[in-house]
C-alpha cells in the first residue's frame, strides 16, 4: 500500500512538472527532481527525471507551433551531450547527500543570474558560437548530474529573446534533441536500472494530462507574465531544492 502511494504520489508530481513545461516552455526536471527526491533516492528521482523527461519533451516538440529544427539549436545539443558523461560520473560516484546539494545550488545558481536578467525585449540577439559552446556545456553536465539541464539554456534563450513563442519553440527543440542520447547514456552507465522503471511508468502516466492543461494555459500567458513565470519558476524550484539540501543536512 505504501508503495502505491509512492507511485500515486511521483505520478502526480509528474502531472505538474509537465503542465509548468508545457505551459512556460520548461520546468519538468526543475519541478520534478527536487520534490521527488523527498519521496525515493535523490539518484533514483534523476534516474526517473531524465528518462520521463525524454518522453515530455517528445510530445511537446511534436504538438508545438512553430517548431524549431535542430540547426538553431544544434552547438547547445551537441555540447551538451558531450558533456553528460561528465555530470553522469558525478552522479555515479557522489553520495546522496550531495546530490541533494548539487540540485538546490544548480538551480539557485540559475535563479539568481535569470532575475538580474530578464527576457530580453524587442528583436532577438544573434546566437553566439562560443556563447553556445559553453552553455552547452554546462547544461551537459548539469543534465547528467542533476537531470537539470534547462537552467543555462533558459538564461541563454531568455538573453536571446525574441519573445515567448519563439524561446518555447527553441527550448522544446533543445529539450527533445538532447533527451534520448542522454537516456541512453544513461541506461548504458547504470544511472538508469531495472529499480527505475516502474517510477519512470508512473511519471509518464502523468505526462499527458500536465500537457493537456498547460496547453489550455499557454495562449492566457502574455509576454510579460511569461518573463515573471520563468524566473518566479526558477526562484520556486531553488527554494524547494535548497530546502531538500538542508533537509539532508540536518539528518
Amino acid at each position: 500500500m505504501e508503495d502505491l502511494a509512492v507511485y500515486a504520489a511521483i505520478l502526480a508530481i509528474a502531472a505538474v512538472a509537465a503542465f509548468t513545461q508545457a505551459a512556460v516552455g520548461f520546468g519538468y526536471a526543475l519541478v520534478f527532481a527536487p520534490i521527488a527526491a523527498f519521496l525515493i533516492a535523490p539518484s533514483d528521482a534523476i534516474a526517473v527525471s531524465i528518462a520521463s523527461a525524454a518522453v515530455i519533451n517528445a510530445l511537446l516538440y511534436v504538438e508545438y507551433r512553430p517548431r524549431t529544427d535542430l540547426r538553431p539549436v544544434g552547438a547547445l545539443v551537441l555540447t551538451s551531450v558531450l558533456a553528460a558523461p561528465l555530470g553522469l560520473w558525478v552522479l555515479l560516484v557522489a553520495d546522496e547527500d550531495l546530490l541533494r546539494l548539487f540540485i538546490a545550488a544548480g538551480v539557485l545558481l540559475s535563479a539568481a543570474v535569470n532575475l538580474r536578467h530578464p527576457t530580453r525585449e524587442g528583436p532577438p540577439r544573434e546566437d553566439r558560437l562560443l556563447v553556445q559552446v559553453v552553455v552547452g556545456s554546462v547544461s551537459g553536465a548539469m543534465r547528467g548530474a542533476v537531470s537539470m539541464g534547462g537552467p543555462p539554456v533558459i538564461l541563454y534563450q531568455h538573453w536571446i529573446g525574441g519573445g515567448a513563442a519563439s524561446i518555447r519553440s527553441r527550448m522544446f527543440a533543445f529539450f527533445f534533441w538532447g533527451a534520448i542520447p542522454t537516456v541512453l547514456l544513461a541506461i548504458l552507465t547504470g544511472v538508469i536500472n531495472a529499480d527505475s522503471w516502474p517510477y519512470v511508468l508512473a511519471a509518464c502516466l502523468g505526462l499527458v494530462p500536465g500537457i493537456l492543461g498547460g496547453r489550455d494555459l499557454r495562449p492566457r500567458i502574455n509576454e510579460v507574465l511569461f518573463g515573471r513565470l520563468s524566473m518566479g519558476l526558477l526562484g520556486g524550484t531553488a527554494s524547494v531544492a535548497a530546502l531538500g539540501a538542508a533537509l539532508a543536512i540536518i539528518q
